[in-house]
């Protein structure tokens, strides 16, 4: 859950049942599980990104302004996304590679970095051309491309070198680069968070109704509806 500073962020165990509750977090945007019992969180009303034990107590604390998606990299390096760009740090809070957006634009709706090294973001600066792609330096690769009307903050999964997924307004696309068209979709409305789980299987949450869904992407059909706390549980 959000909120000005009391938002919470709640780990759930296999079971379903929670296992950690992170507590008076500001805006939490996002958050990713770390090795060693430790969880990021991007806390965008108090511009940083902090470290947390399962106990709740802050390890490291990396400041960054207006923080919107975090990513745990092959490397072991956490990927930032915010406002502004992207960095990269390391899990003592260390800034290495960073981008920013030409003329401080303050635009990004969100982020991602592909199995392939480069990088995805949607920005809002230009609502026909609403996808750059970047390489490891930085440096744009082909022009900004259309794609939807992603959903405010979209989640950006990646899925090969080739494609990633993205939530629209009322869908959920995956999108080829080689081919640069949309080569699936998943109809759905107020997805906030996406994620592809070891099985090939896709993992969402839908705000509204506050549901976590798993769906087999080829066939399209749903694994399970698991309803949060408070809601009816559909199987």
């Amino acid at each position: 859950s959000q909120g000005w500073g009391n938002g919470s962020i709640t780990l759930l165990g296999p079971n379903l049942e929670e296992r950690v509750k992170l507590t008076n977090l500001a805006q939490p945007m996002d958050a990713v599980l770390l090795p060693g019992e430790r969880i990021a969180v991007a806390e965008q009303n108090n511009s940083r990104v902090t470290i947390r034990n399962f106990q709740n107590e802050i390890i490291t604390t990396i400041q960054e302004n207006q923080p919107i998606g975090l990513q745990l990299l092959p490397s072991g390096k956490l990927f930032v996304s915010n406002r502004n760009g992207c960095a990269e740090y390391d899990l003592n809070g260390t800034k290495g590679w960073k981008y920013d957006r030409p003329n401080n634009s303050h635009d990004v709706m969100g982020a991602r970095r592909l199995p392939s090294g480069e990088t995805i973001l949607f920005v809002n600066s230009d609502q026909k051309n609403n996808c750059v792609r970047i390489d490891k330096d930085g440096k744009d690769v082909g022009k900004p491309f259309p794609l939807g009307q992603p959903y405010y903050n979209p989640a950006i999964e990646g899925v090969s070198k080739e494609e990633f997924l993205v939530t629209d307004y009322n869908k959920i696309q995956r999108y080829s680069l080689k081919d640069n068209k949309v080569v699936w979709t998943h109809n759905v409305n107020n997805v906030t968070s996406l994620q592809m789980l070891p099985n090939g299987n896709y993992l969402y949450v839908i705000q509204n109704s506050n549901k976590i869904v798993e769906i087999t992407p080829e066939p399209d059909s749903i694994a399970g509806v698991v309803g949060l706390v408070g809601f009816t549980v559909h199987t």
